[in-house]
């Protein structure tokens, strides 16, 4: 029996990465669900439904590609500042 790990099983620093990005996007769906304070329910229900397709790509991404999953966290944090600026902008949206 061997103890080496197969060509296609993750190394040490994809998983941890993976495990990091998935702990930062659940750590941004605190902002995304307190964005209630600034944005108002339809506006809040986009960004949940935005928040849900995320960690769907985070799933998909931990499962393939272990090492991309902070960049699914840092492009929600992206699109989370950009829509409630935006929305600022548009429509007055403030705390």
């Amino acid at each position: 029996m061997s103890t080496h790990t197969s060509p296609e099983s993750p190394g040490l620093v994809a998983t941890f990465s993976g495990w990091l990005g998935i702990a930062l996007y659940v750590a941004l769906g605190f902002l995304f669900s307190t964005s209630g304070l600034v944005v108002p329910l339809p506006g809040l229900i986009v960004l949940w439904v935005v928040w849900l397709a995320g960690w769907y790509l985070v799933v998909r991404l931990y499962r393939a590609r272990r090492a991309w999953v902070p960049v699914a966290a840092i492009g929600g944090a992206a699109f989370w500042w950009a829509y409630l600026s935006l929305g600022a902008l548009l429509f007055g949206w403030t705390a």
